[in-house]
């Protein structure tokens, strides 16, 4: 009985005690600190305030940006939801960075790499190059963009070559995989892993350059991902017919 009062009394304390010290040590820290705002002069309390809600409008950013990514693990990936944080220089949006068609019971071909790309902190980016690379071949496409001039929309121009990546505006960009554009053109799964075993997204511009490694595995998952949304599970389940008697 003693031995048994002894271990409840150790497993309880190590459950709920430590919470409780715990509980009690961060009050007392909280109730300090409020002492000290209240004692600090203006400018200090002004800052430390400001600081405050600055951390707390960046983690709502963040969560929320966490929040929006993909529904389907592979299709668009959630982890590279945090490239459009805008805490680097460029953020991107790479949901559905592979793109192509299939249909119900096809094979999945792939005709372009795509994303979007916006230049942050209120400074325009000025690229001098900008392409997706073959891990395994080194082939290079060049990534392009729509551009706006003297009021008419310019298609297909390669981003490398434009003026400048205006700050704060999203671009649409992408990639030919299929080399003429058009669906004859379109590559496999087996197809395109034969010819882009991997391969690196690379945008360089005055001042800095990014860099995206995409593997493998991720372009895999992209493409079964789109396989798996075209070709949803068949429905193997069976109703209870209704059998009328013969009279």
């Amino acid at each position: 009985m003693w031995i048994w009062l002894r271990q409840a009394s150790a497993s309880a304390a190590g459950k709920y005690g430590f919470p409780f010290l715990g509980s009690i040590f961060t009050g007392a820290l909280f109730l300090e600190s409020w002492e000290y705002l209240r004692s600090a002069p203006w400018p200090v309390m002004g800052l430390i305030i400001t600081l405050s809600l600055l951390s707390l409008v960046f983690l709502v950013f963040v969560l929320n940006s966490w929040a929006k990514g993909a529904t389907h693990p592979n299709y668009e990936p959630r982890y590279l939801a945090r490239y459009k944080w805008p805490i680097w220089r460029t953020s991107w949006r790479f949901s559905n960075f592979l793109g192509g068609s299939c249909g119900s019971g096809r094979p999945v071909l792939t005709h372009w790499f795509q994303a979007e790309v916006r230049a942050n902190w209120g400074r325009d980016i000025f690229p001098t190059a900008a392409y997706i690379q073959s891990r395994n071949s080194g082939e290079r496409l060049p990534i392009l963009v729509d551009v706006q001039r003297n009021g008419q929309v310019e298609t297909y121009i390669e981003l490398g070559s434009c003026e400048k990546m205006p700050s704060g505006k999203w671009l649409r960009v992408m990639a030919k995989i299929a080399r003429s554009g058009n669906s004859e053109d379109a590559l496999t799964r087996e197809a395109l892993i034969s010819r882009f075993d991997g391969f690196n997204l690379v945008l360089e511009y005055r001042g800095g350059q990014f860099i995206r490694r995409f593997s493998r595995k991720e372009m895999l998952a992209v493409i079964d991902g789109f396989w798996d949304a075209c070709n949803p599970p068949a429905d193997d389940y069976v109703g209870p017919s209704l059998i009328k008697k013969a009279s």
